[in-house]
């Protein structure tokens, strides 16, 4: 999983690093210095991520897919 998936995900769910960070049992810092590319996401973290928010391949598409349309300004909304 990529820095920026992870910010998507963290966005897609409206959190704050705080709030992300709490859900996953881990710090704020932790998650920025992921988020910024500074730190690897661990197999341990990845599984937390994935446990927790219920994340499987077709959701993490679909995020990605979502934030993609919004930032290329194709939502309707």
């Amino acid at each position: 999983m990529t820095p920026k998936t992870m910010r998507m995900i963290r966005l897609a769910y409206g959190m704050t690093q705080n709030e992300f960070a709490d859900r996953l049992d881990c710090s704020q810092q932790l998650i920025a210095m992921i988020e910024r590319g500074e730190r690897r996401l661990s197999k341990r973290m990845r599984g937390r991520l994935d446990r927790v928010f219920g994340l499987d391949a077709d959701k993490i598409e679909t995020i990605q897919r979502l934030k993609g349309m919004f930032e290329d300004g194709e939502s309707n909304c």
